[in-house]
């Protein structure tokens, strides 16, 4: 027979229950609870639980053990905000940015460094304001929200969810020396000038600053007055365009 769900009332039942049967302070048994039915109404328990009621009991002693091992350190980050907590969790903050970058295509270097720092600084704000499970220790669930934070940002359109099969390095590798040539060489320019035609002015802006004028991506985002993340999706993207404009013009020679 198929397994009969179970309903949350019936499952909040059985945590008050739980917790009226341990030898716990009453204040600490009120903040379980409160951590144990947000974590219910957010759907997480029942990740846990499934759909067996005896389960319910091995949950609230999971979020109690993490709860008494943790929540020092919770507070410490979510409420005192000391440098000495925030200093050394926002560096790591930025290198699982930065290592999950590089995963999905980033080319190494500054520019992909200042993402992970944006990155880093909008999962810092989250975690500030977030609610902790406690069934869980704190690094994996801060680790897996600066992960959803890269997702925001490549959905909100700064970046690409999915990187081509052509990365950046390949990408520049099909345009007329872009890393190498300082385009004293006429016909690089005005290949690469020709090619620009087809871009949008914005996109346009960014190659010659970056490629013409030798100005790095990060002072390029101070120049334009935008986030360090729009500024790659435009180089991005601009490279993009390139590579397909110098190929149709190569097919049509």
């Amino acid at each position: 027979m198929p397994a009969v769900k179970l309903h949350r009332e019936d499952i909040r039942v059985e945590i008050d229950k739980t917790l009226q049967s341990l030898d716990i302070e009453a204040h600490t048994a009120a903040s379980i609870r409160i951590i144990l039915h947000t974590n219910l109404d957010r759907g997480r328990a029942e990740n846990f639980i499934g759909n067996d009621i005896r389960r319910v009991g091995d949950y609230v002693r999971r979020v109690l053990e993490h709860y008494g091992r943790l929540h020092s350190h919770i507070q410490s980050v979510q409420k005192a905000r000391t440098d000495e907590v925030w200093q050394p969790l926002f560096k790591q903050l930025q290198a699982w940015a930065y290592s999950f970058l590089l995963r999905k295509g980033f080319v190494p270097g500054p520019s992909t460094r200042a993402i992970a720092e944006e990155c880093a600084t909008e999962a810092a704000i989250r975690i500030l304001d977030a609610h902790f499970p406690y069934d869980t220790d704190f690094d994996p669930w801060a680790h897996t929200t600066v992960i959803m934070t890269c997702f925001r940002f490549f959905r909100d359109g700064t970046k690409k969810s999915t990187i081509p099969p052509n990365n950046l390095v390949e990408l520049d590798e099909q345009l007329p020396n872009l890393e190498d040539s300082d385009f004293k060489n006429q016909d690089d320019r005005n290949v690469l000038l020709q090619a620009m035609l087809g871009l949008s002015e914005a996109r346009r802006q960014v190659i010659h600053l970056h490629y013409l004028d030798d100005v790095p991506l990060t002072e390029i985002a101070t120049l334009m007055g935008k986030s360090a993340g729009a500024i790659h999706s435009l180089h991005f993207n601009a490279l993009q365009d390139l590579r397909k404009i110098l190929s149709k013009n190569r097919d049509n020679t």
